[in-house]
């Protein structure tokens, strides 16, 4: 007798991550002798087969707190490179990051010509 074999199909429901798309990266001055910088940047855009996922923000250094007004998204960074990470989450807790770079430079002292 010949045995044919049988397929099984699970399914484990989405297998699909969300994208995600950040802008490009933020480059910024402070004010004079200021040690960090206020940077307003467009929020990143999440898309997903199942629905909206949420986007989360994170950063490489320094304790940055995100917050979204809108379309964009406010933070205070310290002066050099910080690195930000995006992630966007899924209702089945699938996740895609993106990453984008914000530089703050420091601001200079102006010379006075006063004598």
């Amino acid at each position: 007798m010949l045995l044919t074999p049988t397929k099984h199909f699970h399914s484990t429901g989405d297998s699909t991550p969300p994208t995600i798309q950040c802008g490009a990266d933020v480059n910024q001055g402070t004010q004079c002798g200021a040690a960090n910088g206020q940077v307003q940047f467009p929020v990143c855009t999440a898309q997903d087969n199942q629905g909206t996922p949420t986007v989360t923000y994170t950063s490489s250094r320094g304790n940055v707190q995100f917050q979204q007004f809108g379309n964009f998204v406010l933070g205070t960074f310290l002066t050099g490179e910080t690195e930000v990470t995006a992630t966007a989450t899924d209702a089945c807790g699938l996740t895609t990051i993106d990453t984008f770079t914000v530089n703050i430079t420091p601001g200079k002292v102006k010379k006075s010509n006063v004598m």
